[in-house]
């Protein structure tokens, strides 16, 4: 006897093919038989514990959030009450330690620094005392996961635990060995591959030479290198500002997939944006030099997300040479003149707007009364500038505050650059976003997948329901390698969601669950039943890459 059979179903397997009539039988953790549908037949269907009736829903494998920054909060005990979000788009695998920030290995004395920049993605204080990778997965396997997880070896993680993150200073011969044998351990352990965050310190300090030599050690090991580029915007403060110059974009965009082959590792290129007006405009050049890489043989790929801003840390927009001694910086009259000119300037060129960047969370308790609002009306009430206003929050939070960066995409629209990254073959999807108890959330945490399929899907018809969900699952599951899920197929972990085509959607009320998600299965266990998630079990796993 079977633990479950989900009769009745259009099964879209995830693996590109139409859907087709069936039912699916599990036992323990595994999908253990596919009963296809015989036309104008009637399916025999064989004894279960519990029979769960599709009534004709679709049934697709467990959707894959390819960019991830939950692995900060499944150390939280209590970690389902924001995942849950997650559980119920369907998601049941997370790909984490995006950004070139991962929890471990943190093993020298520079931990309370790296805790004290982190607290932007933790929820509550943990202790984080992970001087191995390993040390920090048999942790979470020791207390339980509400998803499963697929890690990645953090870039900054690894070079800040040695010279810290706010500082440019070189890694000795010494460093090197020390780092190459941490991050051979992190492969040891599991990992999936390596992370860079060129955009945040320290990632934006380090030269090429260490980011290939990172690389190489990844592409040894068969693993995935996920950037974070260095610029994501046209005019951006990480490059000398050149008028009629190469977009910086594009010029970041150019170098990191120099490393990467320099390296031979397989780049994934972490949320493709195209932030503020000037850069609308680099959309075709930037994926033709990512589809003439790709069809050069390169292994070369993309992630979005299908809303138009981005999560971030306040300190994201601040050049290089500010952040270099941020906190001396910041109080220096003459530092700060220069800061506020630079973005008084970026405003007429770039048209970025200071004014227009959303407060999520301000991690300074006289300032949490203005989450969820624009800085240019925290500057009214405040009697400042916007530019003043956001200097000054960065300032009193050193740094932590969580920001919404808006005009990522000219349009969410079915003409817009968002749709055509999203309908892009060589697109999978993510979520991204930071999640908190307290604050206003990033609209991600809620409605990624169920906005995709009911949005660019259902309504603007920009890709087939079989190819969406094959993204979602199947070809995730293979960008990362990730071994025996993302398919329905006998013999795979049972991860699993039911969800009705005509119906999924994100909610159109705020903060809410999205519609059209009935069940979700994790590892054989029903995880949403109903759209209701099951609060006392955690079923997921952590994945190793070596132990499949």
């Amino acid at each position: 006897m079977f633990d479950y059979l989900i009769a009745h179903a259009s099964i879209i397997d995830g693996t590109g093919r139409a859907p087709y009539r069936g039912a699916v039988a599990l036992r323990g953790d595994r999908i253990e038989a596919i009963i296809p549908a015989q036309r104008g037949a009637k399916i025999a269907l064989p004894r279960a514990k519990k029979t769960i009736d599709a009534d004709g829903r679709a049934l697709a494998p467990g959707f894959i959030d390819i960019h991830s920054h939950n692995d900060w909060l499944l150390p939280d005990p209590d970690h389902i009450d924001m995942l849950q979000h997650l559980m119920r788009q369907g998601v049941t695998t997370v790909v984490t330690g995006q950004c070139g920030l991962s929890p471990a290995p943190i093993y020298t004395e520079k931990d309370d620094e790296i805790q004290s920049f982190v607290d932007l993605l933790c929820d509550r204080q943990i202790s984080f005392d992970y001087s191995t990778m390993n040390a920090f997965f048999e942790s979470l396997e020791s207390k339980g996961i509400a998803l499963n997880m697929a890690h990645l070896a953090g870039h900054a993680t690894l070079r800040a635990s040695l010279k810290g993150l706010l500082t440019d200073a070189r890694l000795t011969i010494a460093d090197m060995a020390r780092l190459e044998y941490a991050l051979d351990e992190c492969f040891e352990a599991g990992v999936f591959g390596l992370s860079y965050g060129l955009g945040y310190p320290p990632g934006m300090f380090s030269p090429e030479e260490e980011l290939v030599w990172f690389a190489k050690i990844a592409g040894r090991k068969s693993g995935v290198m996920a950037v974070h580029l260095k610029a994501l915007s046209a005019v951006s403060p990480t490059y000398p500002y050149i008028p009629g110059g190469t977009p910086h974009n594009l010029m970041s965009l150019k170098e990191t997939i120099t490393h990467a082959k320099k390296a031979g590792v397989a780049l994934q290129i972490s949320h493709l944006v195209f932030p503020y007006e000037p850069t609308w405009k680099t959309e075709e050049r930037a994926i033709g030099m990512i589809e003439k890489e790709y069809e050069d043989g390169m292994d070369i790929a993309f992630d979005a997300y299908p809303y138009a801003g981005g999560n971030t840390s306040i300190i994201a927009p601040i050049p290089v040479w500010f952040l270099d001694n941020f906190q001396e910086n910041i109080k220096n009259a003459f530092m700060m003149k220069k800061l506020v000119t630079l973005f008084r300037l970026s405003k007429k060129v770039l048209k970025f707007d200071m004014g227009a960047i959303m407060l999520l969370r301000a991690f300074h308790k006289p300032y949490e009364k203005y989450a969820g609002r624009l800085f240019r009306d925290i500057a009214a009430d405040l009697g400042m500038d916007p530019i003043d206003a956001y200097l000054h929050f960065a300032e009193i939070t050193e740094g932590k505050a969580r920001v919404l960066l808006p005009e990522f995409y000219d349009n969410d629209g079915r003409d817009g650059i968002m749709a055509r990254v999203l309908a892009h073959p060589l697109c999978r999807f993510e979520t991204d976003t930071l999640i908190t108890r307290k604050g206003v959330q990033n609209p991600a945490t809620f409605g990624t997948f169920p906005r995709i399929l009911g949005r660019f899907v259902r309504e603007f018809r920009l890709m087939s329901l079989p190819d969406a969900i094959h993204r979602m699952t199947g070809a995730s599951a293979r960008r990362m390698g990730i071994q025996k899920r993302g398919e329905i197929k006998k013999g795979y972990y049972a991860d699993l969601v039911i969800f009705d085509p005509d119906t999924v959607h994100e909610n159109p009320i705020p903060d809410q669950p999205p519609l059209g998600i009935e069940h979700v299965f994790i590892n054989g266990k029903q995880a949403v039943v109903n759209n209701k998630v099951d609060m006392k079990r955690l079923h997921g796993r952590v994945l190793r890459k070596n132990d499949q």
